[in-house]
């Protein structure tokens, strides 16, 4: 009895065994068995759609956003999401938008007939639903002025800056909002951004002349430092507007990228920016957040009544890198008041007395038809 219960022991063990140790080839069996893709087959339903969609944005794209895409990638950016941005935006590289800067730098440096050429960008869209506050012209100021009492009275008792001065600002920046600008911001940004040598800006440029050695290596530092600057900035306005939920196809800007009634480049949005109304966005489009944001602006930049009319100036002079504009601002500012405009910003009366410290304007400098004034920034 006990030697065959050792023996059932020893056969059952045995068995064991032979079974533990062919598992592993019953598995391989099945692998063998079990069907693998091959060459031919079709990928699945999910696959196709992502290279189908990725085939149509790479076809949509102009070459000169890819190297740019991985650079906004590399410092944090989401690779997928700005692939899908310059996709959609579906507009090609533009040389214009750095030639408008040189050309504004360097005046006739690159000859007398140069000109630049039209912007690419046509029927810009507005943002949804937007309306501009008022009418445009030096009557809208006066319009808005009228009408929005109670707002620019707030804007003046936190910020020190009246009321006649911010629809200065407002009339020379946007023109009561009818002009938010010729371009996409981000069009503009970007193109700038990747747009690193002499010889791309002067495809944006007509009638040029080749500029002597001396003059072209001014002009290469130029473009490289404004498209190290138009890269931050298109970094800013693509944070502004993830953050705040705002279509970035949307947003219409200057040929600089300034965007908004009161035309703020996107860097300057976060710092000096103003969300009036606790809504959690500063919507730059909106007639509150603009008037707050531009008398935060002037305020951090040194504005008050109190101070002469020089000082007042420089103040003026950090929102528009221009002489000829914050005399402009401030004059227009007395004429919507209804004062006597000083004698310090003669300038823009014919044959005025001009102070010993206010700079000339320069030749090619040309300020737009609003108001009384013409072109040439003169009373008419």
């Amino acid at each position: 009895m006990k030697r065959t219960i050792i023996f059932r022991i020893d056969y059952t063990i045995q068995k064991t065994w032979i079974i533990a140790r062919c598992i592993p080839f019953v598995f391989l069996g099945l692998l063998l068995l079990s069907p693998l893709p091959c060459s031919g087959q079709e990928p699945s339903a999910d696959v196709q759609d992502q290279n189908t969609q990725a085939s149509v944005q790479d076809a949509r794209m102009d070459p000169h956003w890819l190297p740019l895409i991985t650079r906004l990638a590399e410092d944090g950016m989401d690779q997928e999401r700005m692939t899908q941005i310059f996709a959609d935006m579906a507009l090609p590289w533009s040389p214009i938008f750095m030639a408008a800067k040189i050309q504004e730098l360097y005046g006739t440096g690159l000859g007398i007939k140069a000109s630049v050429k039209d912007l690419p960008d046509k029927n810009v869209p507005d943002p949804p639903d937007y309306m501009p506050p008022t009418i445009s012209g030096f009557e809208g100021a006066q319009t808005l002025l009228k009408e929005r009492t109670s707002l620019l009275a707030a804007v003046q008792k936190r910020y020190g800056v009246p009321p006649p001065l911010i629809a200065s600002v407002l009339l020379l920046e946007s023109d009561m909002g009818h002009e938010l600008g010729e371009a996409l911001a981000l069009h503009a940004l970007a193109s700038k951004s990747v747009t690193n040598t002499l010889e791309q800006t002067l495809q944006g440029i007509e009638g040029y002349e080749q500029p002597q050695p001396a003059l072209r290596k001014k002009m290469e530092k130029s473009i490289r430092e404004e498209a190290d600057f138009a890269y931050k900035e298109l970094c800013a306005l693509i944070r502004y507007c993830e953050t705040s939920g705002i279509d970035i196809l949307y947003v219409p800007g200057s040929v600089s990228g300034a965007v908004g009634l009161c035309q703020f480049m996107p860097g300057d949005i976060s710092v000096y920016g103003v969300d009036s109304n606790n809504k959690g966005v500063i919507d730059l489009f909106s007639l509150p957040d603009a008037v707050y944001s531009i008398g935060n602006f002037l305020k951090e930049h040194g504005f008050a009544e109190k101070l002469t009319i020089k000082k007042q100036l420089e103040a003026l002079r950090c929102y528009n890198q221009t002489d000829g504009y914050a005399a402009l601002a401030l004059g227009m500012s007395y004429q919507l008041a209804g004062k006597q405009v000083p004698a310090e910003l003669s300038m823009f009366s014919a044959r005025g007395a001009r102070k010993a410290w206010w700079p000339k304007i320069p030749p090619a400098y040309r300020l737009p038809p609003l108001g009384r004034y013409n072109i040439k920034g003169s009373a008419e």
